[in-house]
């Protein structure tokens, strides 16, 4: 199975049209931050406070575990 590719359209501007979807709310499209190459969730996510946390070291991993403690 191929994984999915990003549709991208841009003249050259500050701006770019994508069909990637946000993680939050998947009929918006996501912000597309194009200094870092990367995607945020949507305006209205961010505007409720959604953030994306990227936990790549053991400490960052600690932290959100302590923090987000799960109950299972």
């Amino acid at each position: 199975m191929k994984p999915y590719e990003i549709k991208m359209e841009t003249d050259g501007g500050p701006w770019v049209s994508h069909d990637y979807p946000c993680p939050i709310y998947h009929k918006l499209n996501s912000v597309y931050v194009m200094k870092d190459g990367t995607f945020q969730p949507s305006w209205v996510a961010q505007n409720e406070g959604y953030h994306l946390i990227k936990a790549d070291t053991w400490f960052k991993r600690l932290i959100f575990n302590l923090i987000f403690r799960r109950e299972y």
